[in-house]
């Protein structure tokens, strides 16, 4: 058995498999008195799912590969974006509501995950260059840390998927979760976008950041 087979059986969880206690407590009164336990592939992918960290967490100030895996999704059918993805000199992440590209990278090719580590996935990631909007004709702004701050909104609801948002001086309003981990401590936001409606932009350096608004 190969550790990325059982990585591979954490994508998603499935109705009424056992809870982690339960099915340690069940394996160990079956051993007796020995002191070897028996467990199934299935069985280690509900551990190592419970007890594997649930979110990547990156240094404050440094864009990384961490910084890219905040991007990864937690829980979502398509298994692909639960993962890092390298093209071999891009590394990127997503979970359908916002996106981390690093550029300038040497990882090989390939799926990874949120701790670095390559795993085997036979989806297609996607096309997550066609998605970076292009800073030609769109209208830029700039904000200290101190005015970022200053935008935070209780929404009352996380309905939308965050009770917090940035109401930002374009009109979007971002989950703060989003952009507090695409700027990553930076003492400025310079972003961009062509409309409202549309995506915001974090393009600074070798880092890009992308996120789409909450309507």
């Amino acid at each position: 058995m190969k550790i990325a087979d059982v990585i591979a059986r954490t994508s998603v969880k499935t109705r009424g498999e056992p809870k982690p206690f339960d099915l340690l407590r069940t394996a160990v009164a079956n051993s007796g008195d020995g002191d070897t336990v028996s467990l199934t592939v299935d069985e280690i992918a509900i551990l190592y799912r419970h007890f594997m960290p649930k979110t990547a967490k990156a240094k404050k100030g440094l864009f990384d590969f961490a910084w890219v895996a905040l991007a990864a999704a937690v829980q979502d059918l398509r298994a692909q974006i639960r993962f890092v993805y390298s093209t071999g000199s891009q590394i990127a992440a997503t979970d359908g509501h916002r996106l981390h590209v690093l550029s300038g990278q040497t990882m090989p090719a390939g799926y990874y995950t949120i701790n670095g580590d390559p795993i085997e996935r036979p989806e297609k990631f996607p096309d997550f260059a066609r998605v970076i909007p292009d800073s030609d004709g769109a209208t830029s702004w700039t904000l200290s840390a101190e005015e970022l701050a200053a935008r935070i909104v209780d929404i009352g609801s996380k309905s939308k998927g965050s009770k917090f948002v940035y109401k930002l001086p374009s009109g979007h309003k971002v989950a703060k979760k989003y952009l507090d981990g695409a700027v990553n401590g930076a003492p400025t936001l310079e972003y961009y976008s062509h409309g409202r409606s549309r995506a915001i932009c974090i393009r600074e350096g070798d880092h890009t950041a992308v996120i789409m608004p909450i309507e």
